[in-house]
């Protein structure tokens, strides 16, 4: 039954990234809604959206910080700070939490060409206790889209 349903995923991925037969990109057409997403994936399709981008003048003095802190981190800094972090202590959750979340979407979800973490990744910085409550594939979604 497992592999019944990987393979489901694998054959939706694939439908999904099939470019079309004039070789255009088709962003708009593969990508049609958050739920495709969240059905291919199995991330959350409901809850709270992520803002569109962060305007570092409008964020609180420690937001402003952890922003600083993390702007212009690569996949090889992510993955060492992932590593070398230790999660004795509050603070030390949260740094590996925000480290983990940029990780995984420079990796994965938010994939670019680029050696730096997409700025469109650093709304999931802030606000890390709750993000079991946002909605994942509507981010995807409209950095896919755009």
């Amino acid at each position: 039954m497992v592999k019944e349903n990987v393979s489901k995923k694998g054959k939706a991925l694939r439908k999904l990234s099939k470019p079309r037969k004039d070789g255009k990109p088709k962003k708009d057409e593969r990508w049609k809604s958050p739920q495709k997403i969240r059905d291919v994936l199995g991330m959350s399709s409901t809850g709270t959206p992520f803002p569109d981008k962060v305007i570092a003048k409008v964020l609180s003095e420690e937001d402003q910080e952890v922003h600083k802190f993390f702007q212009r981190k690569t996949q090889a800094t992510l993955a060492d700070l992932i590593m070398d972090t230790p999660i004795n202590t509050v603070e030390n959750k949260r740094l590996f939490m925000r480290a983990f979340l940029l990780f995984i979407q420079k990796c994965f979800l938010l994939a670019t060409f680029s050696a730096n973490v997409t700025p469109r990744a650093y709304p999931a910085l802030f606000n890390v206790e709750n993000t079991k409550q946002r909605n994942w594939a509507l981010h995807v979604h409209n950095f896919l889209i755009e």
